[in-house]
């Protein structure tokens, strides 16, 4: 009988996951019914989550928030998988709303609890969907790195869908460094895949891709019959995110072929598709779309509107990354204060403790004197009836007995006496601390107002820059300018940039300075860690002329350490080496591991660096000898935010150089397993 039961409890369970986990529900109406249906936990938040993945593009605002109430149940529940594919979800919804700061926290969380319980496939994901933040914030060769991460855990699974995934975003990567054939490469490889999955949504949305390529190499005539397709469909299926794509992409098309009138339909039509979703990164494409189509009709006021609406969103956009910033350090300040606190109170109880065992081995000094005082004398009143007749030798020990109970009186004053300067000394140290107390608070503050001072003025800044930005473009955008005035707005360009990189290391140097930075500690393989920045180099360094040579050890080595961290130490010293050396020339990179050390050595052909140079080397703000050799700006910074971040990894960095005779840096960090 308990097997029949058992035989019956598995085909109603089997029934109703196939009934409500195999089915992803388009409307809350659906969603509704499903949830009725069943009353199992998992699969309840199997299904909200489902919606939420369904209506991520359509309606991101509604995708969130049923992404969050699956989550929160998941937690309830303690469903390890739903927690991370919530998370993810969560993320991907403010992704899809433009908010990459708070879509990076929800999809760091997901990583790492991925990592953490070894779910390779949430792994995949994780890595893709966070190049993907940084692919949007035009930061493309870190994206390339994360996305090349998920390419082993793909092969490994044999998952279909990341591998799609990889690929359209490795597209779209490759498209923006101007790398067309390996671009659409790529997107065809996500086509292939997804129609074999029959992704309708999919298959638009790499489509919308090709696109893009199409635009970028002048081929017209295709890249408007693929966006004039991806519209029908996706009308059919409610993507508002690529609805408003493909107008933007028809508008460009249409500027370029001089049809002012349709181009501004496309754009507005593709504005309000943004607009209805919330679209940040939409939105502020098409604003600059609308500008450039008012500048070409010569509306230069209209233009002007457009412009500015273009700054205000991407400044929006940037500033939901520093919010979020702020919020981390925020954070990492307090638990810094209360586990001062906290170190504070455990010192007091040591101290009370010493005291303690101090005056407990005085009380046990002054018994053991005591007994040893009674012994004698007890000793001497048997030697008293024993030898009565010897009253010299009795008055003799009477008074030694004497002499010891006079020694333990002193020696009880002493420790009174002791007892009494250690108090008065407790006294002064508490007076002590609490004067350092202040101190450091007065520190607190000051260095508080100080990093205000410095978000006011970098806020304040960047206003006047964008603007002056704004206003280049519109000039640049009407057309009507020579060679001259061509070469002055590049150099305007350029001096914008130069601020606007200063303000960017300005800020990261304070952040990290401040112990901003949350050690993400991974056990990694450094072989295919240098393999990866080397790669994304090459392009950089082809540009001089300049090879990069590498030795690799002879043996992998594994490590644990923060794999962010590092990636911001070498890229670094990489781009520096580039950055100084002359055309033609070689830079050299070393790696090895040595009596339970990992040695890095960069290398370079460049100018070196003076005496004087190496006494001011790691300071910020130092102008030194070197000079770029292709007029690229340096803000001072860089060497800055080297020794920091190495020193937080517990390694050093040191230099090895002779002025006019080249620069090698050499890191060394401990292996740890």
């Amino acid at each position: 009988m308990h097997y029949i039961n058992t035989i019956l409890f598995s085909a109603i369970f089997m029934f109703v996951y196939g009934a409500c986990f195999g089915q992803i529900p388009q409307t809350e109406e659906e969603m509704f019914v499903l949830l009725q249906k069943t009353r199992i936990d998992t699969l309840k938040v199997r299904i909200m989550s489902n919606f939420a993945w369904s209506v991520r593009s359509s309606l991101p605002d509604k995708s969130f928030v049923y992404a969050q109430k699956a989550h929160k149940f998941a937690r309830e529940i303690n469903d390890i998988k739903g927690i991370i594919k919530t998370l993810s979800f969560m993320g991907i919804a403010m992704r899809n709303l433009g908010n990459y700061g708070i879509a990076s926290n929800y999809l760091e969380e997901a990583l790492e609890l991925a990592q953490k319980h070894s779910r390779q496939e949430e792994v995949g994901f994780g890595y893709i969907n966070f190049g993907n933040i940084l692919y949007l914030e035009g930061k493309y060769q870190e994206a390339l790195i994360y996305i090349n991460r998920a390419i082993p855990i793909a092969r490994h699974l044999n998952q279909t869908q990341m591998k799609a995934y990889i690929h359209i975003n490795l597209g779209r990567i490759h498209h923006k460094l101007k790398r067309n054939e390996e671009a659409l490469h790529d997107f065809g490889e996500a086509l292939t895949l997804r129609k074999k999955l029959r992704d309708s949504i999919g298959i638009i949305t790499v489509q919308f891709e090709m696109s893009e390529s199409y635009i970028s190499q002048n081929n017209f005539t295709e890249a408007k019959k693929v966006l004039t397709n991806i519209i029908t469909s996706s009308r059919k299926y409610n993507d508002f995110g690529v609805l408003a794509g493909a107008n933007d992409a028809l508008a460009r098309v249409a500027l370029i072929q001089s049809q002012p009138t349709q181009a501004r339909t496309f754009a507005e039509n593709g504005l309000k598709y943004a607009l209805q979703i919330k679209d940040k990164y939409r939105i502020v494409a098409i604003y600059a779309t609308l500008a450039s189509i008012e500048t070409a009709e010569k509306r230069y006021e209209q233009a002007l509107k457009y412009q500015t609406s273009y700054i205000i969103y991407q400044d929006s956009l940037h500033q939901e990354t520093l919010h979020t910033r702020a919020d981390r350090w925020e954070f990492s300040y307090e638990l810094q204060r209360k586990e001062a606190e906290i170190q504070r109170e455990m010192l007091e109880i040591h101290r009370r403790d010493f005291w303690m065992a101090l005056l407990a081995g005085a009380l046990l000094l002054a018994i053991t004197v005591g007994i040893f005082i009674y012994t004698r004398y007890k000793e001497h009143q048997k030697t008293n009836k024993e030898f009565k007749i010897i009253n010299g030798n009795l008055k003799e020990s009477q008074n030694e007995a004497e002499s010891y109970t006079q020694e333990a009186m002193q020696l009880n004053e002493v420790l009174h006496k002791s007892v009494e300067a250690l108090r008065v000394s407790e006294d002064q140290q508490k007076r002590l601390n609490q004067i350092l107390t202040d101190k450091n608070n007065t520190l607190q503050e000051m260095n508080h107002e100080k990093d205000s001072l410095m978000g006011i003025v970098a806020h304040d800044l960047k206003a006047p820059l964008n603007r002056i930005r704004g206003i280049l473009e519109l000039l640049n955008l009407s057309g009507e300018l020579n060679p001259d005035q061509h070469q002055l707005m590049h150099m305007g360009h350029d001096i914008l940039n130069n601020g606007s990189n200063l303000i960017r290391d300005l800020l990261d140097i304070t952040y990290y300075e401040q112990g901003g930075t949350k050690m993400h500690l991974e056990k990694f393989d450094w072989v295919n860690f240098m393999n990866e920045h080397l790669t994304s180099y090459i392009q950089e360094a082809q540009k001089k002329n300049i090879l990069l040579h590498y030795t690799p050890p002879a043996e992998p080595i594994d490590s644990i350490s923060d794999e962010d961290c590092l990636s911001r130490i070498i890229s670094n010293l990489l781009s520096n080496a580039i950055k100084f050396s002359p055309k033609n020339k070689g830079i050299y990179v070393t790696l090895e591991a040595i009596d339970s050390q990992i040695i890095i050595q960069i290398k370079d052909e460049g100018p070196g660096f003076t005496e004087d140079d190496k006494r001011k080397l790691f300071n910020k703000f130092e102008k030194l000898s070197a000079k770029p050799t292709a007029g690229e700006a340096s803000s001072g910074l860089g060497l800055s935010i080297i020794k920091v971040l190495t020193e937080k990894l517990k390694g050093t960095v040191s230099l090895e150089s002779e002025a006019g005779k080249g620069a090698t840096f050499i890191l060394t960090f401990p292996i740890t397993v």
